[in-house]
């Protein structure tokens, strides 16, 4: 899950951490990685994938046009 996390850091604010700095972090602000033991007893897997199919496009933002890039003048844009 802390790489996720990392990622997800890395894509909106545009700093990186490792997958140790950021369960440090996490821990630090009293977050935690939780699990569901087990899936929901009514989940409709059918309703799930037709709602992944049909809203989460339209709810996702788009990703950012052109080449990847790098904050730092210095330090090229790693791919």
């Amino acid at each position: 899950m802390a790489p996720r996390v990392a990622v997800l850091i890395a894509e909106t604010f545009h700093i990186s951490y490792t997958s140790r700095g950021v369960s440090y972090l996490l821990r630090r602000l009293g977050w935690s990685f939780q699990v569901p033991a087990h899936r929901a007893v009514r989940r409709d897997e059918t309703r799930v994938t037709e709602w992944g199919r049909r809203a989460w496009p339209a709810i996702k933002a788009p990703g950012r046009p052109g080449d990847r890039s790098w904050c730092s003048p210095t330090s090229p844009a790693r791919v």
